[in-house]
């Protein structure tokens, strides 16, 4: 048995070898192939050149229904409204509460508004890329506006869809001392008691207001029950701030109005429900997204796209195809309610106005290994990472 001993181990290190040779092969052969789909996205040799896209400006549409009834200070297009914050770096609000003589502003209602105040500030770097912030100044004590009148008198105890609520904020900014200096501030945001009779919140974006300090150029009312959840605040101040439109539908008597679709945008913008998040569009015509990070997509031939869906900024964030004037569509990596990356596809007609419909999309993502014809194009996901995906778009 001792002769067989060096043999025996030969034979042991020899197979051992042949494993360990055997791994590194499999490995060299395996992980490449394995790692396709994980791998930086963003240098896929698949992707088209940039000379394959032409210049942004040429899907910075038009709103074609800019300048009509609510729309003449509302826009889902370029250029922007007057006075909106589009461009800008920091946007300046100042907080104004009101009491009425049947409900004073608490106290307790103001731990709860800062807290969502917090999270509007938040939300808004968030959404920007950190290029854009929100500063919040709360009016002192002893300026918070007093109305010689009970909130029945405005209505607001009894809000109605769509009820024009402007009388609140008329008399509060005449009613607000000098010192104050409304006029200098980008929005004002007035608030009331957190009352349980009803709720509700208003922009008055573009609708200047008289005070004792200069014009108030853009305004937002919030009052009543519920309404101091910070998703409503940021969705008013994207009205105030930016100009942006309505996506969720107006409650209207039939035949009054066209809608584009029934389903509206539910689900994946803020200014379309309560998602806490912004559309690439809106985040475009907020200045969010810049110009450069855009894929214009001009002739029908395929393009193959890298989108990224990371809060930095990090290769492209939106592909939009301009069909008409005043009529995109538009696509975007997004990430659903599970964490997964999937292409989001819409389409941007501003023949349709605020409350009426002017986004409308697949309310499903589409995932890897997946396709869908939309508006006559025909879309792929090729591959898709924690980050980002490479859509194949074309004909």
């Amino acid at each position: 048995s001792g002769s067989q001993g060096p043999k025996r181990h030969l034979r042991l290190r020899e197979m051992i070898r042949m494993k360990v040779i055997t791994s590194v092969l499999l490995l060299l052969f395996i992980t490449p192939v394995a790692c396709a789909s994980t791998s930086n996205l963003k240098n896929d040799p698949r992707i088209s050149k940039s000379s394959a896209f032409i210049k942004p400006e040429a899907c910075m549409t038009i709103d074609k229904t800019y300048g009509e009834g609510f729309s003449k200070i509302a826009s889902s297009g370029f250029p922007r409204p007057e006075n909106t914050s589009y461009g800008q770096k920091i946007g300046q609000i100042l907080v104004l509460p009101v009491n009425f003589t049947d409900y004073k502003f608490l106290d307790s209602d103001r731990i709860i508004y800062e807290k969502s105040i917090s999270n509007v500030i938040n939300f808004y770097k968030k959404m920007s890329f950190s290029r854009f912030s929100t500063k919040f100044d709360w009016a002192p004590i002893n300026e918070w506006v007093n109305l010689p009148k009970e909130a029945s008198y405005y209505g607001i105890t009894n809000n109605k869809p769509q009820q024009d609520n402007k009388q609140v904020v008329i008399d509060a900014f005449l009613s607000a001392d000098a010192s104050l200096e409304l006029g200098k501030y980008d929005a004002v945001l007035v608030l009331t008691n957190s009352f349980r009779d009803s709720g509700g919140g208003q922009a008055f974006m573009g609708s200047n207001f008289e005070s004792k300090s200069g014009v108030v150029r853009n305004s937002m009312l919030m009052f009543g029950r519920g309404i101091s959840g910070w998703p409503n605040i940021a969705h008013e101040l994207g009205h105030a701030l930016f100009g942006l439109e309505d996506l969720y539908l107006f409650q209207v008597q039939d035949g009054q109005k066209v809608m584009q679709s029934e389903a509206g945008f539910t689900g994946w913008d803020l200014i379309a429900g309560s998602t806490p998040d912004f559309s690439g569009w809106n985040k475009f015509l907020m200045n969010f997204i810049h110009p450069e990070e855009i894929k214009c997509v001009g002739d029908k031939s395929k393009k193959i796209i890298y989108l990224s869906a990371t809060d930095s900024i990090d290769g492209a964030k939106l592909g939009v195809i301009n069909v008409n004037p005043g009529v995109s569509i538009c696509f975007e990596a997004k990430k659903d309610f599970d964490g997964k990356i999937g292409l989001l596809i819409y389409k941007v007609d501003t023949n349709y106005d605020h409350g009426n419909g002017p986004f409308w999309g697949e309310q499903d993502l589409l995932y890897s290994g997946k396709g869908i014809e939309f508006e006559g194009r025909r879309f792929k996901v090729l591959a898709s990472s924690k980050t980002g995906l490479i859509a194949q778009v074309g004909v």
